[in-house]
């Protein structure tokens, strides 16, 4: 039983060979009792010396590489729907296809779709997205640091409106109704299977109770694949919603191995479990602002999503303190939930330096923290703020944190690659080794002290 819970974490190859390894038990071994019950030890001795073997060398070569801090945007990255803003999964599904169809607008200021199937990158600099489109044309927002009531009311009623168009784009007489195949294909992806479906009917997770799966199984597979190959690693949710508390009941399940849709097959690790999220410890909030000097401040208070409804157990103040807090805690095992602050993003007409705060030490080749968000632009941060800790907290241009430190989350790609995010993190990593290595000898030492 021991070997068969290894063959789980190891390579394919490894469980060939314990495969041909039972036949040959079963069809090569004398035919005497004792003879035979001799040879079956033989062979499990061999076998779990093999197993122990290739153990030891995948967990050597996983214990190179760099811990890793996944920072998981949730709404439309891992999420396909937004209860509070009342975009239903369908909603988000047309909103999604918006993102990755790409056209040129004519004389008359219209949009005209000029690709039948999705794009990630721009056909031309002539071409800009649906969703690119609305939002920097008719929707676009306005600055509003003074908090005025007409200008936040505009604001309002542009996101409002830009969010219907979206989410009827596949329409019949829409300007995306040619993309209706690809929409269609992803409603039937992210579909509970039929077989599932009485398993998750009786699950205790009230949002299984539907048609559709909660959490995108790519994001689930990624990082049971991450576990498959000893690597280390932790999760930080981060979204500027207050769905934390179903999120991580979801999460949790999975890390136990009692999600019904995508259950873990390597959940039988105790470290596996150490990254569950306990409530109220492991939630927290984020809150951004100037003082009276004109200097900017980020305050990250642990143990409540509204430290003015419930008071924190525990702030932690500025980039640098944080980034060894969530590190330090990452190390451990343990995973977060932290809600960012949208009113001080808001008021800065959706900045990026005004965005998600997420704080990196680019020279650091022992830990990579890497940020997943749909509403990172192709050409700029837009919602991810990336600073850096080496250099006083400076802003890291986005041509640089791009595929580093930061991802654009492409909705339908997560929907429809299972492996989705694995690839992107090994992209990243990639992209860093030969950042540091051009840069200069990366650094060994990882900064852990917390304020």
């Amino acid at each position: 039983s021991e070997v068969q819970k290894c063959c789980r974490m190891l390579p394919t190859r490894v469980r060939v060979a314990l495969a041909v390894t039972r036949r040959v038990c079963r069809h090569s071994a004398p035919r005497r009792p004792g003879a035979l019950t001799k040879f079956f030890c033989i062979a499990h001795t061999r076998t779990a010396n093999f197993c122990t073997s290739e153990i030891m060398s995948t967990s050597s070569v996983a214990s190179k590489k760099p811990h890793l801090v996944l920072h998981f945007d949730v709404n439309k990255t891992i999420l396909l729907c937004d209860p509070v803003s009342g975009m239903d999964v369908l909603g988000m599904l047309q909103s999604s296809v918006s993102e990755c169809s790409w056209g040129v607008v004519d004389e008359d200021g219209h949009w005209q779709l000029t690709h039948d199937e999705p794009l990630f990158t721009a056909p031309s600099e002539h071409h800009t997205t649906y969703s690119d489109f609305l939002e920097y044309g008719e929707f676009k927002l306005l600055p509003n640091p003074e908090n005025d009531p007409a200008i936040a009311a505009r604001n309002k009623k542009c996101k409002s409106d830009k969010k219907q168009h979206k989410k009827i784009f596949t329409d019949p007489g829409q300007p995306g109704e040619n993309m209706r195949p690809l929409f269609e294909k992803m409603v039937e992806k992210l579909r509970i299977p039929e077989g599932l479906k009485a398993q998750c009917a009786a699950h205790e997770l009230d949002h299984l109770h539907g048609k559709f799966a909660f959490i995108l199984p790519s994001f689930f597979r990624s990082i049971d694949a991450l576990q498959r190959e000893g690597r280390t690693f932790s999760v930080v949710f981060r979204t500027f919603g207050t769905e934390t508390q179903e999120i991580a009941d979801s999460f949790n399940a999975f890390r136990k191995g009692e999600h019904p849709f995508v259950p873990s097959p390597s959940a039988s690790s105790p470290v596996f479990h150490r990254g569950t999220i306990q409530f109220p410890e492991q939630l927290g909030c984020f809150k951004r602002g100037v003082d009276g000097d004109g200097k900017e401040t980020i305050h990250l208070h642990l143990g409540t999503i509204d430290p003015k409804q419930t008071k924190p157990y525990r702030t932690i103040e500025g980039f640098s303190a944080i980034h060894s807090f969530l590190e330090a805690e990452s190390k451990k095992g343990v995973s977060y939930s932290l809600r960012d602050d949208y009113p001080f993003w808001a008021s800065k007409a959706e900045a990026s330096d005004a965005g998600k705060p997420h704080a990196v030490n680019p020279s650091d080749s022992t830990c990579h923290h890497i940020f997943f968000d749909d509403n990172i632009e192709r050409t700029h941060a837009h919602i991810v703020d990336c600073r850096d800790i080496s250099q006083n907290d400076a802003t890291i241009p986005f041509h640089v944190a791009w595929n580093r430190w930061m991802v654009k989350s492409e909705p339908v790609r997560a929907l429809m690659d299972d492996l989705y995010f694995r690839k992107a993190i090994a992209l990243c990593e990639a992209n860093l080794k030969s950042f540091q290595v051009q840069a200069g000898k990366p650094s060994n030492k990882s900064s852990t002290t917390t304020k």
